[in-house]
């Protein structure tokens, strides 16, 4: 007999996995290359049309907060080439222009007047109509009162629609500093201006508004200095913007709505420059107010322009909740289809590689067993779940004596040809063959037929290939 090696040469796993591991590291590569050009492209893609769309939004804004500056314009044209304004007349204009702007929240005819004709401008008031009216201005707790002692006032006297403005009905502006500073860069300068942000007489919701002012001089008085405009000055027509409602209105219906619009004034105090989003919205979603006009040459699009002698500007950025475009689907698609490509192929590789080594095996575990062929030959599996070893192989000598056909023999448990005291030690015994010890023992086997018959047993650990260690017997009887 020809003895079998314990520790024959073992295949190289570099040689089985090495074809199989570089393709697939090549083919990873390979996707990953094409997968972050692909979404490089898509990203210079989506800056572009956000760039487009920004500034297609700014267009609008500006758009609409121009022609609310018209509407007042309008407004003050009335009042320049009509010698006396009636609050019908005033009402049934000023509703038609408000028709063609829905953007602007409310239109007033605030006259200058003087604390000694305070009297007779609230009884003109009631006899037109108006109950209640009184001249009103805000304490330090927020509450509108009557006003105090003061050389003049600019009251607000007609205002429409006048549903939803009746609260601001009677109140001074001038009694404010935000618009009392306007008030008095519009008298002198001529020009129409307007506030910094403010917190509407109004308002029930959470925005900051403006006012615009449009001044307004004694019919036909020359006014072509300061000096004359303070001597002629008569009142203003005021227009009241709420600024969420501007920018809304202009963006409604377009595609533009989902991205994230800033608005500050930044000819205001720096803690009052922000006048879009109010509250706290964007303080918790965003940069500061400081650190966003100060960033906002450095964000995707910002744009700064004039509004009633005013400097304002306007940031945007991409919404926060980025959307996945077709191409970035695509670029993933992509990805994931190269690396399922070059995954295939490496399983090929490996499969056919390892079939091969698979085979070598094979043949060698018959040749053992046909080295062997002077007993019973067989090799066990020990690596099961109860510790009873699986017979693997058989050459033909041993499945004759112990009745069986090959496929009937190959895959028993060792335990089928031992006779009870072997069931009880076969346990044991596999434990110390493991050990790589030699063994020799006398056994009682069990044929098919249930006929015993003695045999001496040779067992020793083997290693066949790269796989768990076997156990290899020879058997006589």
């Amino acid at each position: 007999m020809v003895p079998i090696s314990n520790n024959p040469e073992k295949p190289s796993r570099l040689k089985v996995f090495a074809p199989s591991v570089l393709t697939l590291l090549v083919g990873a590569l390979l996707a990953l290359f094409i997968f972050f050009l692909l979404q490089e492209h898509n990203q210079d893609q989506a800056l572009l049309a956000f760039q487009i769309q920004a500034k297609d939004s700014i267009a609008l804004i500006q758009g609409e907060l121009n022609q609310s500056l018209g509407a007042l314009s309008f407004v003050g044209d009335y009042f320049d080439t009509s010698e006396f304004v009636s609050r019908t007349e005033f009402s049934e204009f000023v509703n038609r222009t408000l028709d063609r702007y829905p953007a602007i929240h409310a239109i007033s005819w605030n006259p200058l007047v003087k604390y000694s004709d305070l009297g007779t401008l609230i009884t003109r008031a009631h006899e037109e109509g108006v109950e209640g009216f009184a001249v009103t201005e805000r304490n330090p707790a927020g509450e509108l009162v009557p006003v105090g002692h003061r050389r003049e006032y600019v009251t607000v006297y007609y205002i429409e629609p006048i549903e939803k403005n009746r609260p601001a009905l009677g109140f001074d502006i001038a009694s404010n500093p935000v618009r009392n500073e306007a008030i008095k860069s519009a008298f002198e300068s001529g020009q129409t201006v307007a506030t910094g942000r403010i917190k509407l007489v109004q308002e029930t919701g959470n925005q900051f508004g403006v006012l615009i002012l449009r001044p307004l001089y004694a019919q036909g008085a020359d006014i072509g200095t300061p000096e004359l405009r303070k001597k002629y000055k008569k009142g203003f027509v005021v227009e009241v913007l709420r600024i969420g409602d501007a920018i809304q209105n202009a963006l409604s219906g377009s595609s533009h709505e989902n991205l994230k619009m800033s608005l500050y004034d930044l000819s205001a105090k720096p803690d009052e420059q922000q006048l879009y989003p109010a509250g706290t919205q964007y303080q918790s979603n965003s940069m500061s107010t400081k650190t966003a006009i100060e960033n906002g040459n450095n964000a995707p699009v910002s744009s700064d322009f004039s509004f009633g002698t005013r400097q304002w500007r306007i940031i945007v950025q991409p919404p926060s909740n980025k959307t996945v475009s077709l191409g970035e689907i695509q670029a993933w698609v992509i990805l994931f289809g190269l690396l399922l490509i070059s995954t295939g192929f490496s399983f090929y590789l490996y499969r056919k590689q390892l079939s091969e080594r698979l085979l070598r095996n094979s043949e060698e575990k018959f040749r053992a067993l046909f080295e062997q062929s002077g007993g019973y030959c067989m090799i066990f599996d020990p690596n099961t779940p109860d510790g009873i070893p699986v017979i693997m192989e058989a050459n033909e000598a041993a499945c004759l004596s112990h009745g069986y056909k090959r496929e009937e023999f190959v895959g028993r448990p060792v335990a089928d040809i031992y006779d009870d005291e072997g069931k009880k030690l076969v346990k044991d015994r596999t434990k110390l063959i493991m050990t790589g010890k030699p063994f020799y023992a006398e056994n009682i086997h069990v044929r098919k037929d249930g006929s015993t018959f003695p045999v001496a047993v040779n067992a020793k650990r083997i290693e066949i290939g790269f796989g768990k260690p076997q156990i290899l017997t020879v058997e006589y009887d």
